[in-house]
């Protein structure tokens, strides 16, 4: 039986073909899907890949520990004119509303209870306080709440996570922590699917966020053989409230205690890939009940960033405007299914063909709304989260006669001016014709493309 399927063989070379090799040793893995961008990031960490295995034993390696970062499409019926002259105050304020500084991190207001908290972990979007504006929940993927018609008790859960992460959670909620995350304004460039209600030229938001350091940390407790130690370390000297102190032990850790841990996340790392936890056991359960809070909570996060975006836009057009939430999915998840568990790695789990999905560019590049085609079920319907290698390989970037403005966030304790600059947009030609080439394939149908306007990272 071949356990491996691929939707671009081109990319199966060298040292990812063994890596490759190496991981299908596992007898208790049935499925992996390498998708349009199997690429190594770093050494032996594919990227854009799905797991499936059987449930002897939980692999946390084969995701990302990173859980729930995802992305998601928030669009309105703002035109791109009335927001031309007002980008750079719109991105100013948006940064400031979910923009932390060293010291606010350390002392800022919070912009959740424990409370609340506690029920976000339990019930993802549908804790989310009324204060905040309403949004669809079937455009969350599974509803924003994997705990939905399960018979759960929230005591057993929320012990699963230590507390110490709790304490910057209250003020990061909603907040873009950096990195590769982003908030993105694009446009509506070209519209392929006649039956979409999308209007060019209409104003859109895309947002690329995780869940912070309770979401980044709280998988690595059963993952590291000396998790206990740690579990003790982090509960009881770093207390709850002590940001600070969290921020630096959690650095130790990741850093400084290499004899202690195993920290990597890479997923075919030949030696930490195959940790694993049985999945009757109480670290195996636990591990699950852990990891499904903190997918709930990144569905919650993303859910308040878009409200800060909302509010930003009222604050700053001052008319009245539509706005829908297209869509929101994790591309870093561990899935416990009937049949097995599915472990995502920057890809996408899709319902079905028809369900949307984005494929992002890289912030100065187009990107697309896709519909999940017929042919992708031969991938369980499991897709990529976005375009990056192809866009490398892309030699056709033709400069246009447009910009786009390019934001910093706020750094360290003193606020800095947002630093912005005009930067060409690439006409990325090749990318465009390798994705109808997947198309005809019937992997997915190309339902519109973006055009990116600003970005703040």
């Amino acid at each position: 039986m071949n356990k491996r399927k691929f939707m671009n063989k081109g990319m199966i070379t060298g040292e990812l073909k063994k890596a490759t090799d190496v991981i299908l040793k596992n007898k208790n893995i049935e499925k992996i899907f390498f998708l349009m961008e199997p690429h190594l990031k770093g050494k032996n960490n594919p990227c854009s890949v799905a797991v499936k295995t059987n449930k002897k034993v939980i692999y946390p390696y084969y995701s990302s520990l990173s859980m729930n970062c995802g992305m998601g499409l928030m669009r309105t019926n703002i035109k791109f004119s009335e927001l031309k002259d007002k980008q750079y105050d719109l991105f100013k304020e948006i940064d400031r509303v979910t923009t932390l500084s060293q010291l606010g991190r350390l002392i800022g207001k919070d912009e959740i209870t424990r409370e609340e908290l506690d029920e976000i972990l339990l019930k993802g979007i549908d804790a989310i306080p009324e204060r905040y504006f309403k949004l669809e929940k079937k455009a969350f993927e599974r509803e924003g709440n994997l705990f939905r018609n399960k018979n759960i008790d929230r005591r057993v859960i929320l012990d699963t996570i230590p507390k110490s992460l709790y304490g910057g959670t209250y003020r990061e909620i909603g907040k873009n922590g950096g990195g590769n995350h982003f908030v993105e304004m694009q446009i509506v460039d070209e519209i392929y699917d006649k039956s979409s209600d999308l209007k060019k030229n209409d104003v859109l938001f895309m947002v690329h966020l995780g869940t912070g350091y309770l979401g980044d940390n709280v998988s690595s407790f059963y993952c590291n053989i000396n998790y206990k130690l740690l579990k003790i370390l982090y509960s009881t000297v770093v207390g709850p409230r002590f940001v600070f102190l969290k921020k630096v032990a959690f650095n130790l850790k990741r850093y400084g205690l290499r004899f202690l841990i195993k920290n990597s996340n890479l997923l075919f790392r030949n030696k930490d890939y195959q940790i694993g936890l049985e999945y009757n056991s109480k670290n195996g359960r636990d591990f699950l009940m852990a990891e499904t809070a903190a997918l709930n909570l990144g569905y919650s996060w993303r859910y308040i960033t878009y409200d800060k975006i909302i509010r930003s836009l009222k604050k700053v057009i001052k008319t009245d405007f539509q706005y829908d939430l297209v869509l929101d999915k994790s591309h870093n998840s561990i899935l416990d299914e009937k049949d097995g568990l599915y472990y995502t790695k920057n890809a996408c789990w899709l319902k079905g063909e028809g369900d949307l999905f984005i494929l992002p560019g890289n912030y100065t590049n187009y990107s697309y709304l896709c519909k999940a085609g017929k042919k992708l079920s031969e991938f369980d319907y499991f897709m990529d989260h976005g375009l990056g290698i192809l866009l490398k390989e892309d030699d056709s970037k033709l400069q246009l006669k447009e910009t786009m403005m390019k934001f910093r966030r706020r750094r360290w304790i003193k606020t800095k001016e947002i630093q912005y600059s005009y930067e060409t947009l690439e006409n990325s030609e090749i990318t465009h014709k390798k994705l109808k080439e997947y198309e005809k394939k019937g992997y997915f149908k190309i339902v519109a493309r973006f055009k990116p306007k600003a970005s703040l990272k």
